[in-house]
């Protein structure tokens, strides 16, 4: 297809390129060539650091109100994004808290805020949205929409597993 990566392709999984692909994709697809006999092809689509919204269409979010809020939020922020704007709280951040270093060393009370400004300025920017919603569902699930599929290995990491929205999320890996 078209809308693949350059450099996207097939290859058979030997031991010189294993290490490349999902160890739970491998036994998976080692399994079913077991216990089917068949040939089985393994789709490794990964980026670490990414939640699962990040793997969900915006439609799905949209249709669900427990999700909807935090997506139209963030959405807003990264079209309202201004590069220059961001810089200049950046430099003020990076102003308050080497100041706050400073009076530290000198002996002076400086709080937590002060000592971590830079951390505190608004992540939600353009570069930072490997957590943006609908990311990598777009660039890499989306273009695989017309592929046969027979089975789904989905393993999640630990970025957002501890949020108790996860649940209605299973479903769109299916539609």
């Amino acid at each position: 297809k078209d809308e693949f990566q350059k450099g996207a392709h097939w290859m058979i999984v030997d031991e010189k390129n294993v290490c490349s692909t999902s160890a739970v994709g491998y036994y998976f697809a080692e399994r079913l060539i077991e216990d089917l006999n068949v040939p089985v092809g393994i789709v490794y689509m990964a980026r670490g650091g990414t939640t699962m919204g990040a793997w969900t269409s915006e439609e799905y979010i949209l249709a669900r109100p427990e999700l909807r809020k935090k997506f139209i939020e963030v959405k807003k922020a990264l079209d309202a994004y201004d590069k220059t704007a961001y810089d200049k709280r950046i430099a003020q951040a990076k102003k308050i808290q080497q100041k706050a270093h400073a009076d530290k060393k000198a002996g002076k009370k400086v709080s937590w805020a002060e000592l971590n400004a830079v951390a505190r300025v608004s992540p939600i920017t353009p570069f930072s949205s490997t957590q943006t919603s609908t990311l990598w569902y777009n660039g890499m699930f989306s273009p695989m929409r017309d592929f046969s599929v027979r089975g789904v290995v989905w393993y999640q990491g630990e970025s957002d597993a501890d949020r108790p929205r996860l649940p209605f999320y299973k479903p769109s890996w299916f539609a």
